[in-house]
């Protein structure tokens, strides 16, 4: 960077506005200081004068205006480090971190607004002139390393499409091939090679397993093998370059993305007319169109479901057509219409055999042989996970214990990159995920926040994929869940629903959060982390804590007796869908943690397992949680003013039991008013906790059918900016129709019919999913059907009106069970 020059130089913007701080009301600096610190929204301390003087100082270094003008995009962690070494030792080192990262934002943020017009030119020439020399450098390195782009155009032949399609294929195939097998109904160990003969027999087929395990190698595999096939026309879908962020508005307007949209991801350009026109090419009697789509997790959740309604909608024209999908859960697809075929771990025999026999793993320290090594339980699971197994035979070591350990042995060992730089690709991880445009980065993004050389050595070890000439993407999405991981588990700040929803895909994949959790030391860490995960997604605080208790981490038994006992009480929560989720995952807890929540016969007796593992001694939100939850025990009675006031408490594990406790006991009528006016005492804030609070107050009033409740829950539906909150309110009105004589029934789903055309997806899948309620009155099918019917017809789509028929047979089936 060469020496500032002119106005920009002169001042050094005041030492930006002498450190963004107050020095009375005379000049530029002191009304610019002001208007960045009225932006700020938080509670951090003012710096002291001595604090002060020393950001003074920074902020007129020429080393700090290189990286302030370096770029507007992203606040450098060099310039994080700075600022934070300038606030005294004696702070927090929480606290510092904090600090030193608002500053910078105020930093860049302000800059800008604080130059003259001219001033403002010479950053902009210097900020591109800074970006385009390092991306230069980058760019006539990614040639050699750029996917080859197939070329088909609208008047394609069936050989062109399949010769460009294999070459394809061939870029995108595993360096290794491991000998992958996997289970479905008939057998639970199948080699890949019969894979085509499995998906010829079915409509649709989800292959599904934990991450890293090869559903994508399986998946290039079927695609070579069908390709090759004389009645065969293979459709290969890659969704993980796909531009999340303009098809996340499908999601927004309640609709599903055009085949056309998503054959944008396709591996060979096409259309679905295109893909008509070469299927006449194809001469046997019995030719099948496949359609192979890999990554449905790798999208955000709202938007998942819209992709798939879209391609079995339109696959069902097609009489001769499969569709087969890849995906780490399995819980979208219900048989008989998905066959799920589930990929297995590598049999130990066949590690043992790919493994080299000489490798650093015999130096080490704890100078285990080969085979003693092996024996570690959870290096051995790491090791039948084809990831995994491929890092160990890379790099010809295999000392690390966990998924963590192994990833980042990638970046400091085999990449060489140091502590600071993984850093600063770990911050730029969290920073990609956060704008929630999919796993594909702008290269010069990469290059602006984590430095050229780090850039050229991840594309050089073919760690980056490189699409086109200023996108990449790490091979594998394990490799962007790590660094991300890695940032946020640093930043207990960022332990809200933002990230997490980022860092998840919205509650599509756990994989990231998981790894948050190992990498976080402390016990009181461990609790925060996981307080906060719950307060965000109960079931994916579930999902993180059930593996970390399978893999063995010690976590702190409170967490655990609350989670599972929670959990449990779900078991009778009396919508259908809801309860069979919790009895799913509640005997999946019970087997690693040896409760017996799964075999309580009522609420009573779940609180007999709690006062069984616990006497409740422990920290004193844990003791206030245990008399919460003891007073499920006596479901007759009235609770007290000072019960329902902890629906407010910020603890999420005091403030959702004490909401259980509101729903299954008698609220009456002052318990019932207290919560309507804690709604309505919260409505206008938008923090968190306020948020939380009209959750629970919502989900509270829908065991208590009432006019007053009713209204609360309307005007929660009508004006609530909270997703969640109208998502919440919607289930409730809902549980109070299901409840009620008749009169009151039809009057409560009149008022959800006439908001039915204004609700979002996620609230309206509500209308079908608390439909199927137990315990509800025997009027209730005959009342609720006409409801049913017109989210139907409200459908201005054919995927929209074949999921709502579906849903209606769903209902209906449900239905005749239940009153048998």
């Amino acid at each position: 960077m060469e020496p500032l020059t002119g106005a920009l130089a002169g001042k050094a913007v005041d030492s930006l506005f002498r450190a963004l701080g107050r020095l009375g009301d005379r000049n530029r600096a002191e009304k610019l200081a002001q208007r960045a610190l009225s932006k700020r929204n938080t509670n951090l301390p003012e710096p002291s004068a001595a604090e002060r003087r020393r950001l003074e100082r920074f902020f007129a270094l020429e080393e700090t205006w290189s990286l302030l003008i370096a770029t507007s995009v992203e606040v450098s962690p060099e310039l994080v480090r700075g600022i934070e070494a300038c606030f005294s030792g004696d702070r927090d080192a929480a606290i510092r971190r904090s600090m030193a990262a608002d500053f910078a934002e105020l930093a860049i943020s302000e800059l800008p607004a604080s130059l003259d017009p001219d001033d403002r030119v010479v950053l902009s020439s210097y900020q591109n002139r800074h970006l385009s020399d390092q991306v230069r450098e980058i760019r006539e390195l990614v040639s050699e390393y750029r996917e080859p782009k197939a070329t088909t155009s609208l008047s394609a032949d069936l050989a062109e499409y399949r010769r460009q399609l294999q070459h394809a294929i061939t870029w995108r195939r595993p360096t290794r091939l491991f000998p992958l097998t996997f289970r479905d109904n008939e057998a639970p160990e199948k080699p890949l090679g019969v894979l085509p003969e499995v998906v010829a027999a079915h409509r649709q087929v989800a292959i599904h397993a934990k991450a890293g395990s090869g559903k994508s190698a399986a998946l290039i595999d079927l695609a070579s093998r069908l390709n090759s096939s004389e009645n065969a026309l293979v459709v290969f879908v890659d969704l993980k370059p796909w531009a999340h962020e303009r098809n996340k508005q499908f999601v927004a307007d309640g609709e599903s993305p055009t085949v056309d949209q998503i054959l944008e991801a396709s591996a060979v350009p096409a259309t679905a007319a295109l893909i008509q026109g070469i299927h006449g090419d194809l001469v046997t009697a019995d030719a099948r169109q496949y359609w192979l789509v890999d990554g449905i997790n790798e999208l955000p959740s709202g938007l998942s479901r819209p992709v798939l309604e879209s391609l079995t909608t339109y696959l069902r024209g097609i009489v001769r057509s499969s569709l087969v999908v890849t995906d780490r859960s399995p819980t979208r697809y219900s048989p008989p219409e998905w066959s799920l075929l589930e990929i297995n771990p590598l049999r130990p025999t066949d590690v043992d055999l790919l493994l080299p026999s000489e490798s650093a793993n015999t130096s080490e320290a704890n100078s285990r042989s080969r085979n003693n090594a092996l024996e570690d339980s959870g290096r051995r699971q790491l090791l039948t996970t084809p990831f995994f197994l491929d890092v160990a035979m890379t790099d010809g070591r295999w000392t690390w214990e966990t998924s963590v350990q192994a990833i980042h042995g990638m970046f400091g060992e085999r990449l060489s990159l140091s502590e600071d730089d993984i850093d600063k690709l770990a911050d730029f991880a969290l920073a990609m995920y956060t704008k929630r445009e999919g796993l594909t980065f702008p290269l010069h993004e990469l290059v602006a926040t984590a430095g050229p050389l780090v850039a050229r050595r991840l594309i050089e070890s073919r760690v980056l994929l490189i699409p086109d000439d200023d996108s990449a993407a790490f091979y594998h999405q394990l490799l962007h869940d790590y660094l991300a991981s890695r940032s946020l588990a640093k930043r207990p700040d960022a332990w809200a629903p933002k990230y997490f929803d980022a860092l998840s895909f919205d509650a599509n994949t756990y994989e990231s959060l998981i790894m948050v959790l190992d990498q976080i030391q402390s016990e009181e860490g461990i609790s925060d982390y996981i307080t906060a995960l719950y307060d965000w997604n109960w079931f994916g605080t579930i999902r993180c804590v059930e593996r970390a208790l399978r893999d063995d981490w010690r976590l702190p038994r409170h967490l655990t007796v609350v989670l599972s006992a929670m959990l449990g009480e779900k078991r009778f929560d009396p919508v259908n869908g809801s309860r069979a989720r919790a009895e799913q995952w509640t005997e999946k807890l019970d087997g690693v943690t040896g409760f017996r929540f799964g075999q309580a016969s009522a609420i009573a007796a779940l609180v007999e397992e709690v006062e069984r593992i616990s006497d409740g001694s422990g920290p004193s939100w844990f003791r206030v949680w245990y008399g919460l939850f003891r007073q499920l025990k006596e479901l007759s009675r009235t609770i007290d003013e000072v019960t329902v006031s902890e629906i407010s408490n910020p603890d999420p594990f005091i403030g959702w039991t004490a909401t259980q406790v509101a729903r299954h006991c008698d609220l009456g009528l002052d318990g019932a008013r207290q919560i309507r006016a804690m709604y309505r005492g919260a409505r206008h804030a938008s923090d968190d906790i306020s948020r939380s609070i009209r959750w629970r107050a919502v989900h509270a009033l829908g065991r208590h059918p009432s006019s007053e409740n009713a209204q609360l829950l309307l005007e929660a539906i009508d004006s609530d900016v909270y997703s969640w909150v109208v998502y919440g309110a919607v289930r409730s009105l809902l549980e109070m129709a299901a409840l009620s004589d008749v009169d009151a029934t039809d009057r409560f789903l009149s008022q959800v019919d006439a908001r039915l055309a204004q609700l979002p997806a996620e609230p309206l899948s509500q209308v079908a999913w608390a439909t199927q309620y137990e315990g509800a009155s025997a009027h209730w099918a005959d009342r609720v059907w006409p409801l049913l019917e017109h989210a139907r017809d409200l459908q201005e789509t054919e995927e929209g009106k074949e999921l709502w028929k579906a849903r209606l047979e769903a209902f209906k089936t449900w239905w005749e069970r239940e009153s048998s």
